[in-house]
């Protein structure tokens, strides 16, 4: 073993003593600003605003619509940062609407949105119960604990961007000269629709009933959905303690945003067909009544192909559109 000098150990004493481990600290990480993160702010004047961090469709940021001074509506992007009112609520426990009333022999039932766990933990109190009438609220729970339950509101942000849509019908005759199968499909007018994707907001979003499949769309004809939605954040509201149900929704209540988008995002449409025809697409079966069988074998091929035709047809010629992440 080699022996230090004094010079190199004094050396490597002030080293250590200059670079010693004196403090941990850790400094809090800044918070990540996600695309559609939803802001809020409140104003005696205004209520509660939200602003949404710029999210991009398709390389185009999304509106929302704000009224002007001059009271007129326009759809702004969100680049510009534009102040959304919020004014779209729903009552969620204590305070809250049914869903839906149904029956239960001689007595009505009523169905409300539940209470989700985290904001029951904080003491939202649970919804009311309809009495037999169906028309009267009847608020569970002790005295104590109507003074000290919270209330709970909410408002729904939806993403949406407009497509080309079919629309349709189809009909069968059957005249002396053969059964017939006319289907009449054109486009639905989107003069109205908007290039950039928009947000709205709803008291509740509920999600749109898929379009009609081929079958129903063959039997009652059709019409497709002529926008792609998406649930962008619910935004929920909590009271301070015993406020009483007509509480208005001011200041002092706690904003919580739960988002269900955190990317930019793309949308298409399914792949198209073959231009729609200008003339509908009929297809003639022939009636086989009182014909031998060979004749049968023949007009079944006839109405297998008949019936593909119309089915390639109907799914085609359908717009479905989609948002996914970038």
């Amino acid at each position: 073993m080699k022996a230090l000098s004094a010079k190199a150990f004094n050396a490597l004493v002030a080293s250590r003593r200059a670079n010693r481990l004196v403090e941990i600290k850790q400094e809090p990480a800044a918070d990540w600003a996600h695309p559609w993160q939803v802001g809020l702010s409140y104003t005696e004047e205004s209520g509660w605003k939200a602003m949404i961090r710029p999210g991009f469709v398709y390389h185009l940021a999304a509106t929302l619509p704000v009224t002007g001074d001059d009271g007129k509506t326009k759809d702004v992007p969100l680049t510009r940062r534009p102040e959304w009112p919020l004014v779209n609520f729903r009552a969620i426990g204590p305070a809250a609407q049914p869903i839906s009333l149904g029956t239960s022999g001689d007595t009505i039932t009523a169905t409300f949105e539940t209470v989700p766990k985290y904001f029951a933990y904080l003491g939202v109190g649970q919804p009311p119960v309809i009495a037999g009438d169906g028309l009267n609220p009847v608020q569970t729970g002790t005295e104590a604990q109507k003074r000290t339950e919270r209330l709970l509101k909410a408002c729904d942000l939806v993403l949406y961007q407009d497509h080309p849509a079919t629309q349709g019908t189809v009909q069968v005759s059957d005249p002396s000269t053969g059964r017939i199968v006319s289907v009449d499909a054109s486009f639905v007018d989107t003069s109205s629709h908007k290039l950039r994707a928009y947000l709205k907001q709803t008291a509740r979003y509920v999600p749109p009933q898929p379009n009609a499949d081929a079958f129903t769309a063959a039997l009652n004809g059709w019409e497709d959905a002529t926008k792609t939605e998406l649930h962008l954040a619910t935004v929920y509201f909590v009271s301070p303690p015993g406020v009483g149900n007509a509480a208005p929704l001011d200041g002092t209540w706690t904003p919580y945003v739960q988002h269900h988008v955190w990317w930019n995002l793309d949308h298409a449409t399914n792949v198209i067909g073959n231009p729609l025809n200008v003339q509908p697409l009929r297809l003639i079966v022939p009636l086989a009544g009182g014909v031998g069988q060979p004749l049968i074998d023949a007009l079944l091929g006839i109405l297998n192909d008949a019936t593909s035709t119309l089915a390639q047809f109907l799914g085609n010629q359908r717009y479905i559109g989609k948002f996914w992440t970038a």
